[in-house]
């Protein structure tokens, strides 16, 4: 079945890399402009030059010696690879799940849910550095939780290269570094048991981990001095707890609005997020909404601007979605809370040194990981305020925290209903139903992309 589901999955992605040529931002033109022989890059050479370069290059030195002479290739080359980034992210995911005390039927659901996820598979399918740091990010937490179960230096270092190449890559690899250097931290601490290395050694692995990362943030051309420009959307203006301020295109309004609500009705009422002023859906202003909302319905953000749904009927297809989504996130949720609970009583049972001291590294490793992204992201966007910044892709880099909640959610559902078999098929049934939404969400942005080529000039061949 698993299978199954990755070779839907590649097929997916692959037809759609090859048709599409339209991306959430221009990457591409950093490519040309490092084929041109401009380096170092800024933001005043392009909008995406503030980035790190690692994809870049990567992309470019591929072209050079392969042979590739136009933009149109170019472009379909960097997708093909970033959705090949995104296959080999979902076996990386089906391997982890692996290593968990999980029901077949579960470890199936939850792979699925990733594979055929809309949200993750259209970051797979643009030409952004995206994909290439959630793979790199995932494989690096993937191997510290081999590290953290056998104590192989092996597993370290394949943990510390991909990291620092994530690092090389993008930004939204630090959360992951920071949360590795922490578990590391934390087992270091523990007592030793007479057999196997010291814990102490994990101090000076984090010492080693450090200098790697910082390597590559020093090298990889980060434009730190032009960071806070890239959305310098007046956010020195002042954010209120009910009162709401506004700043550009009204986003992140007050933290009552934008963090403490829940908007679903006006999800489904609007499915879609407009970019005009003309309809402002109320759901715009809602962090957890957008995040809900675009993880389960990869038209509700209306952009690129040749994905943008034409076709109301379609929008049902959204609705659908958005309604099943309340059953996988319900189900993180449930994981989440477990685990919080866990740790909680483990604190309150032997007080914080010795709690510390018997930590479960993998399990600490994986929350670190989830609350990191989660703090990342009001963050981030408590800090920029336009409701672009509301994406799950800047989370997808931690995607093994939240899927290791997401799985224990759906296994304690599995056991407290190991009587009720019909309301485990239930359960079954709406994952499935939700996963054919997914796919046919999929399939409309095919569809769409197909009738953009007929009918619209494509880039110079």
């Amino acid at each position: 079945m698993v299978t199954c589901i990755l070779a839907l999955a590649t097929v997916l992605r692959l037809a759609i890399a090859l048709l599409n040529d339209a991306a959430n931002d221009d990457h591409l033109r950093v490519v040309q402009l490092i084929l041109a022989g401009r380096h170092p890059l800024t933001l005043g050479d392009c909008r995406e030059c503030f980035h790190p370069k690692l994809f870049y290059f990567v992309i470019a030195a591929a072209v050079r010696v392969l042979g590739v002479a136009t933009t149109y290739w170019w472009l379909r080359f960097g997708q093909v690879l970033d959705a090949l980034f995104g296959v080999l992210v979902i076996v990386i995911v089906h391997r982890f799940l692996l290593r968990q005390r999980l029901s077949p039927a579960v470890r199936v659901v939850v792979v699925a849910l990733v594979a055929l996820n809309p949200a993750f598979l259209a970051i797979n399918v643009q030409f952004t550095n995206d994909s290439l740091a959630i793979l790199l990010s995932v494989a690096g937490v993937f191997a510290m939780t081999r590290y953290a179960d056998g104590q192989k230096l092996r597993h370290f270092w394949l943990a510390a290269a991909c990291l620092t190449l994530a690092f090389a890559t993008k930004a939204t690899a630090w959360v992951c570094g920071l949360a590795v250097a922490l578990s590391l931290v934390a087992s270091g601490v523990a007592p030793w048991r007479g057999d196997g290395p010291r814990p102490r050694r994990n101090f000076y692995l984090v010492a080693i981990l450090a200098i790697l990362l910082s390597a590559a943030i020093a090298t990889s051309g980060y434009d730190f001095r032009n960071y806070s420009r890239y959305a310098d959307l007046g956010a020195s203006t002042r954010l209120h707890l009910s009162d709401k301020t506004y700043v550009g295109r009204p986003g992140v309004v007050s933290i009552y609005d934008s963090y403490l609500s829940f908007k679903l009705i006006d999800l489904l009422r609007h499915p879609f997020t407009s970019n005009a002023a003309a309809i402002v859906p109320d759901h715009r202003s809602s962090v957890f909404s957008q995040l809900y909302g675009r993880l389960h319905f990869l038209h509700l953000a209306s952009w690129p601007k040749a994905w943008q749904l034409r076709d109301g009927p379609f929008f049902h297809v959204g609705r659908f979605n958005l309604v099943l989504g309340l059953v996988p996130t319900g189900l993180f949720l449930v994981g989440l809370g477990l685990g919080l609970r866990k740790q909680g009583a483990r604190l309150a049972h032997s007080g914080p040194i010795r709690w510390l001291r018997t930590q479960q590294e993998p399990d600490l490793l994986c929350l670190l990981v989830c609350l990191g992204y989660l703090g990342f992201i009001v963050k981030f966007t408590y800090d920029f305020r336009d409701f672009s910044a509301m994406k799950p892709l800047y989370m997808f880099p931690g995607m093994l925290g939240f899927i290791k909640f997401l799985a224990d959610g759906y296994q304690w559902a599995f056991e407290r209903l190991e009587r009720a078999r019909r309301a485990r098929i239930l359960l079954l049934v709406l994952s499935g139903l939700l996963l054919a939404g997914y796919t046919t969400d999929v399939l409309v942005l095919a569809g769409q992309l197909v009738e953009h080529l007929r009918g619209a000039a494509t880039l110079p061949r």
